[in-house]
């Protein structure tokens, strides 16, 4: 997957980010960690392709059930495969650590 200009293995970033993050490389480390940073601004630059009004922040419960095919090829140059993966992955780094 292809995440701002950046090739990922998704399976391989999956593994890093089961694993505890004292136990991964430095290189390791900063591989994921970059990782992180581009699945956020994808899912940003996607909640904001499906905001139609800017002033009130759409959740996103709304942004999976709003994905449009054609805004997401056109607008984030992504497949609606790769953007469920990043949604997936938002979930799973950022939005558990809100909710608790």
């Amino acid at each position: 997957m292809i995440l701002c200009g950046r090739q990922y293995d998704v399976q391989h970033m999956e593994s890093l980010s089961d694993r505890s993050i004292n136990k991964l490389k430095s290189s390791e480390q900063e591989e994921l960690m970059q990782f992180k940073m581009d699945v956020y601004q994808t899912y940003m630059n996607i909640q904001d392709v499906h905001n139609e009004n800017k002033w009130n922040p759409i959740d996103m419960h709304t942004v999976k059930n709003e994905l449009n095919d054609k805004w997401l090829h056109t607008y984030c140059s992504l497949t609606r495969e790769d953007a469920e993966k990043v949604i997936y992955f938002v979930e799973k780094y950022f939005y558990e650590d809100v909710t608790k």
